[in-house]
């Protein structure tokens, strides 16, 4: 028997497969022109996220889960419904900037399938990574506060496309799990650069908004805290929290237990040697607008809809206070530190690229 991983080449899926790989045999599905380029293009993103992994143990599968039956012909369809006993889902379009209609075939006819495939054959359980963003807009609704209890309505995921279509796609889990699949919802917020070598996500908004800032030269002095944690923990939080038996049917918020201060994450990068006034949020905006012509200003912007609820240009843009409690309870990993060492390894890792200046 082996597991099923969607998303491995992604920054969070590929960790997360990474750690499956230390001890289970994984299938990945993967899109490519020829199976032999899908095979290639995963083991080389496995071999630059760093972790050791048992080659022999993993197996690359060319498909694409927005067409039916994961865009695999029936036969390898069926046979890998035999095989797999679990799956995790991870993949996912991530982008802020497109509407909720572009998002729909990577976000929910894709999840819509995966669910398909766990009740083919025989049933497997099916561990969903959703998204925090799917309670965006909860404090303008009157939810101060959420954590894993908290049920999501479509009016609490906002604004913009992408957490729309989170919720769109965890709104299919969770009815399967009403009607008997064995499901385990996550909802990882920010993913952070990787706690020790801080390898990171060109898409992070992290790291997007701290470009931004020094390209402008100021820092939005945002009331915002940010559910989150480093790629690597997040990961095992996962693995953890998925191999209890008493998963099926969970809720988790694999996070800190305290959210991050926004604001906080610039004292750090003046820490690291960038000059970055605080200023008030709608101010930020017109700093970008007046530098829409740089690279990094320009891409916030075009993410606006979703960089507003990181940023608080307006009191509705507030993000509900999230916790992580009960998550934190059943996966008691130690948490990294995200210190001054932290982020000066951001920083430096940010301009190693040429994405910012050094300090």
């Amino acid at each position: 028997m082996s597991v099923l991983v969607t998303g491995a080449t992604g920054f969070l899926g590929g960790h997360l497969c990474a750690l499956l790989l230390r001890s289970e045999r994984v299938c990945c599905v993967v899109r490519g022109r020829t199976d032999k380029g899908a095979d290639e293009r995963l083991r080389a993103h496995l071999t630059r996220l760093g972790g050791p992994f048992d080659p022999e143990r993993l197996t690359v599968v060319r498909g694409n889960l927005s067409l039916p039956r994961m865009g695999l012909s029936a036969a390898v369809y069926t046979r890998l419904a035999e095989r797999v006993e679990t799956v995790y889902h991870c993949a996912a379009t991530v982008n802020l900037a497109a509407s909720y209609e572009h998002l729909v075939p990577g976000n929910v006819t894709a999840t819509q399938e995966v669910v398909r495939f766990a009740r083919h054959r025989r049933t497997k359980a099916l561990h969903h990574v959703s998204s925090i963003a799917v309670f965006a807009a909860a404090r303008e609704l009157g939810c101060a506060e959420v954590d894993e209890t908290t049920e999501p309505i479509l009016a609490m995921s906002g604004r913009f496309g992408y957490s729309q279509a989170k919720f769109r796609g965890e709104e299919h889990v969770r009815l399967a799990a009403a009607e008997g699949l064995p499901v385990t919802i996550y909802r990882p917020g920010a993913i952070l650069g990787h706690s020790r070598d801080w390898q990171f996500s060109d898409t992070d908004l992290w790291t997007r908004l701290v470009r931004a800032a020094v390209e402008v030269g100021a820092a939005p002095d945002s009331p915002a805290t940010m559910p989150g944690a480093p790629v690597d923990h997040t990961a095992a939080m996962i693995v953890e929290l998925s191999r209890s038996p008493d998963a099926a049917g969970q809720v988790f918020h694999p996070n800190h237990l305290e959210p991050i201060p926004v604001g906080s994450v610039f004292d750090q990068v003046r820490a690291a040697g960038y000059d970055l006034p605080a200023i008030d949020p709608a101010g930020w905006k017109q700093q970008l607008l007046r530098h829409a012509h740089l690279p990094a200003a320009g891409l916030v912007l075009a993410c606006w809809a979703g960089i507003a609820y990181m940023v608080v240009p307006e009191r509705r843009y507030l993000p509900p206070h999230s916790r992580a409690q009960l998550t934190t309870s059943a996966a008691p990993l130690p948490e990294p530190a995200l210190d001054q060492a932290y982020f000066a390894r951001m920083m430096a890792g940010i301009a190693e690229r040429g994405y910012i200046p050094r300090a």
